[in-house]
């Protein structure tokens, strides 16, 4: 669970970063600050991939937590109907149903 909160907080940081830097952009270059404009852009398009990395592994990590779930349903739902089958015989038996 620590690698999520740690992917969050560096995904959570990546964003602010981003769209602050996307601001210093806009008012470098409104500006005619040049060096703030290319600095901000730069920066925005860094924390945009750091945002599209981060996204990606937490996409995969959903993916086989949702995995892992389905497996994990499906044997339930084997073992609670073999336990049933095996319930409706033992009823049977003691009936003495075919």
């Amino acid at each position: 669970m620590s690698l999520d909160v740690a992917d969050s907080a560096v995904a959570a940081a990546a964003s602010k970063v981003t769209y602050g830097s996307a601001a210093a952009s806009v008012i470098g270059f409104v500006s005619s600050i040049d060096w703030v404009g290319l600095l901000g852009f730069v920066v925005a398009v860094g924390g945009l991939a750091v945002n599209v990395y981060f996204k990606r592994r937490q996409d995969k990590r959903d993916q086989i937590r949702l995995k892992d779930e389905q497996a994990e349903r499906s044997a339930r739902m084997k073992r609670d109907e073999l336990e049933s089958q095996a319930r409706i015989a033992m009823m049977r038996e003691d009936h003495g149903v075919n």
